[in-house]
């Protein structure tokens, strides 16, 4: 299992959301004007399996390209886990 942490500006927040909704990948979405991120910037969180990672990255570069988004734009992490789990209820 993977996390992607996907890190886009604010103008193409909706953009992506709605096309990881379309390409059902689901995401949990962070903005903030704090210190976590630069101003005008929003986080997707989207947990993957393995096989999904090449289709989320060519679904990424798709549309960096179809709608002329520079690479200053975006930026895309993974963190590799052997699974997710609730720690607390707090």
């Amino acid at each position: 299992m993977k996390l992607c942490v996907l890190v886009v500006s604010e103008e193409h927040r909706n953009l992506f959301l709605t096309q990881l909704e379309e390409n059902q990948f689901q995401a949990t979405l962070i903005a903030s004007t704090g210190e976590l991120l630069q101003y005008g910037e929003t986080i997707f969180f989207i947990g993957l399996e393995e096989r999904e990672v090449s289709a989320l990255d060519t679904l990424i570069k798709s549309l960096q390209k179809q709608h002329r988004i520079g690479e200053n734009k975006i930026r895309m992490y993974y963190i590799k886990s052997d699974g997710f789990f609730k720690v607390s209820n707090a």
